[in-house]
């Protein structure tokens, strides 16, 4: 199996925009926010299900990961229904392939929060073992600071904002893995900040025929 990146895009709001997709890619949304996110939606009408959404209401914080299989349509305006009424958003939206046709899946979850604690770093801590030695390692964290961090876990950092209002900042990194583990979303930052939440998603392409087990979503409200 050989997974590929075909395109990405984040901004410092509720909504990201994906050009014409491949039906069967698997795209996947991430938000960092001010308040809980209830839903996801894009003008071509595809189905987004939740892999995590984690939402700290006495911090005013969320971090979500959301994906969809593609059906062909471009799309743009994907966009975060929220509770937000606050103070800042960041979103991102990538496409990804299957160079062998497989069916994607969500596989295993992580996420945390650090509530005021200060550290430089962040960590969702670790997934159950995965099921499929080839995987798609989706992760994203946000602070509560204007600082870029530097990825360990997934090991490709692919967008970092630092301007999305009220000294917040978000980013998020991928990676093609080839055993099966246990992972995690995890990296540094250039100083102590509080209030970072930071998860993973991993993702699996069966082959036809192929029965995966179900997964479900990983939900934190507090």
């Amino acid at each position: 199996m050989s997974i590929t990146r075909i395109q990405a895009s984040g901004a410092a709001s509720n909504a990201a925009s994906l050009g014409a997709t491949t039906s069967g890619n698997l795209l996947v949304f991430r938000v960092g926010a001010s308040g809980d996110v209830t839903g996801v939606n894009d003008d071509a009408g595809h189905s987004w299900l939740k892999a995590v959404d984690a939402f700290n209401s006495g911090n005013s914080q969320a971090i979500d990961i959301w994906y969809a299989i593609a059906n062909g349509g471009t799309a743009s305006n994907i966009t975060a229904a929220n509770s937000f009424g606050g103070s800042f958003c960041h979103a991102h939206a990538a496409e990804y392939n299957d160079a062998g046709g497989g069916t994607w899946t969500l596989d295993k979850t992580a996420v945390s929060d650090s509530g005021g604690a200060v550290a430089a770093s962040f960590d969702s801590g670790s997934t159950a073992t995965t099921t499929q030695a080839d995987e798609l390692l989706c992760g994203v964290e946000c602070n509560i600071s204007s600082l870029a961090a530097t990825w360990t876990q997934p090991a490709t950092g692919i967008y970092d904002d630092t301007a999305g209002g009220a000294g917040r900042a978000m980013s998020v990194a991928d990676e093609v893995v080839v055993a099966t583990g246990a992972y995690k979303a995890v990296g540094s930052l250039p100083s102590g900040v509080s209030n970072r939440m930071a998860a993973i998603a991993t993702f699996k392409a069966i082959a036809a025929g192929g029965s995966p087990p179900p997964s479900e979503p990983m939900i934190f409200d507090y």
